[in-house]
């Protein structure tokens, strides 16, 4: 098998231009809705961003 990682890393890089960062989808300060179904449910503070 062969791989060729720099059209590998082009498309990631593509893929990562279509993204936005943590918590700009709302002002909540949180990485992902607290809505998600989730089989096992974190606690409210595995949600927060960290502080900068």
């Amino acid at each position: 098998m062969v791989v060729d990682t720099t059209k590998s890393r082009e498309a990631y890089l593509e893929w990562m231009a279509k993204t936005r960062p943590a918590g700009t989808s709302n002002d909540s300060g949180l990485r992902r809705p607290l809505w998600y179904a989730r089989p096992l449910k974190p606690t409210l503070d595995a949600y927060r961003l960290p502080a900068d």
